[in-house]
């Protein structure tokens, strides 16, 4: 079976099952399917394609689940982002894997700010960079 389509035939036969629980919060196979794809899509206006690279700056949880789905079923990378490193070694990270995009988590906001504005222009977040928060 390929990746991507284990979610898609797991909420169709058991839409109802539970798929993942994390701080109080249940999403079923069919809720785990259909963020997936919501971000998916999103990504995909974003210009995410197969073969990029997402840098993702976020504590574990059901957003970063639901990127990690996303990205599969798009053919991109996922770059999880340690948050315990340093802005600096953040930013030769991103530089390193050549990441199309940043997404984080609203209290990684001003951190990936930072990282975003002390890339070089020729960089992967130069000029007309996009970031994205989830």
């Amino acid at each position: 079976m390929f990746l991507p389509d284990w979610l898609s035939r797991a909420a169709a036969n058991f839409p109802d099952k539970l798929a993942v629980r994390c701080g109080g919060v249940d999403w079923t196979f069919a809720e785990l399917e259909r963020q997936a794809t919501a971000m998916a899509r999103h990504l995909a206006s974003l210009g995410v394609a197969s073969g990029d690279r997402v840098a993702l700056l976020a504590a574990n949880g059901l957003p970063f689940i639901a990127v990690v789905h996303a990205l599969t079923r798009l053919g991109a990378t996922l770059v999880p982002l340690n948050t315990r490193l340093s802005v600096r070694e953040l930013r030769w990270q991103l530089t390193d894997v050549g990441a199309k995009l940043l997404l984080h988590d609203d209290i990684f906001a001003e951190m990936a700010q930072e990282i975003v504005q002390g890339m070089p222009s020729d960089g992967p977040f130069g000029e007309g960079a996009q970031r994205e928060e989830q």
